[in-house]
């Protein structure tokens, strides 16, 4: 469940680009943790980096 009200949003959902830019709140902090084939994060990292302050990529920050 996502709420525009948030200031943080991390997604381990494993649906590639589940979490859309429209979903999200002006100024929010995302950490995508999930991974899908092809390198696809769950949040549609160029529809959300538009909204977020910070942003994590896939793959990168969270899996070394």
């Amino acid at each position: 469940m996502i709420r525009r009200f948030t200031a943080f949003c991390c997604s381990t959902r494993a649906r590639p680009e589940f979490v859309k830019g429209a979903r999200l709140k002006p100024g929010v902090v995302v950490i995508d943790a999930g991974y899908n084939a092809g390198n696809v994060g769950d949040v549609a990292f160029d529809e959300a980096a538009e909204r977020a302050s910070l942003i994590t990529p896939v793959p990168g920050v969270l899996v070394r």
